[in-house]
Parts: structure tokens; C-alpha cells; sequence
């Protein structure tokens, strides 16, 4: 009996110390992919950014999207890897004003994804 209440509780802080390392992980990757969107927004609404800041924001997500298929499934991770190649294929055409929306729709991902993966009472109600 004393075994397998050890056991139990083990199991529960192993299960809690996993899911609270996959929050901070998750989390942690999309504000630092947040801070690139935002800078690369800022250049597009100035009309500043090339191909180039584009490329380096994508490069960075395909970087982090390897890590993150293993804690969010692929039907969360694949409308950001549209939006980010419709956005990379504004910039190539130089097209700012159609990128810009693009944008703006991979920063407000970044926080509606996490955000919907967070212990919180409305994501398990």
C-alpha cells in the first residue's frame, strides 16, 4: 500500500514537473519569436525590411518548430508556417503592404497559442 502511494505521487510531480517545463518552454520560445516578429513589423510599416529580415525570422522558426512538434501538435504549428511564407512572399516582391497584415497575424500568434496551452481554468472548462 505504502508502495503504491509512492508511487502515485511520483508519478503526479513527474507529470507536473514535465508540464510545467513544457509551459516555460513554450512560452519562452514564442516571446523570443514575438521580439523578432515585432522588430520585423516595425520594418515593414516603415518600409525598411528586405527579403533578408524575413529570411531571418523564418530561419529562427524552423529552428524552434523542429522542438515544438513535440509538445504542440502540427495543426497549431502549420497556420503559423503559412502565414510566415505568405508574409516571406510579399517581402521577396517587395510588396510592405500586403506583408504587413501577414505580420501582424504571426505576433497575435504568438500570443493565442501559448496562451490556449497554459494551466488556466478556461482552457480546461
Amino acid at each position: 500500500m505504502v508502495k503504491t502511494a509512492i508511487s502515485a505521487t511520483l508519478s503526479l510531480l513527474l507529470i507536473l514537473a514535465v508540464s510545467i517545463a513544457e509551459i516555460l518552454y513554450v512560452n519562452s520560445t514564442f516571446e523570443k519569436f514575438r521580439v523578432l516578429l515585432v522588430d520585423l513589423y516595425a520594418k515593414v510599416q516603415s518600409e525598411n525590411a528586405t527579403f533578408d529580415d524575413g529570411y531571418a525570422v523564418r530561419e529562427f522558426w524552423l529552428d524552434k518548430k523542429e522542438k515544438l512538434h513535440v509538445w504542440l501538435p502540427h495543426n497549431v504549428i502549420n497556420p503559423i508556417e503559412n502565414e510566415l511564407n505568405e508574409a516571406m512572399g510579399y517581402l521577396r516582391q517587395g510588396n510592405t503592404e500586403d506583408a504587413l497584415p501577414k505580420v501582424e497575424i504571426l505576433i497575435n500568434l504568438t500570443y493565442s497559442i501559448p496562451d490556449s496551452y497554459s494551466i488556466d481554468l478556461k482552457n480546461i472548462f
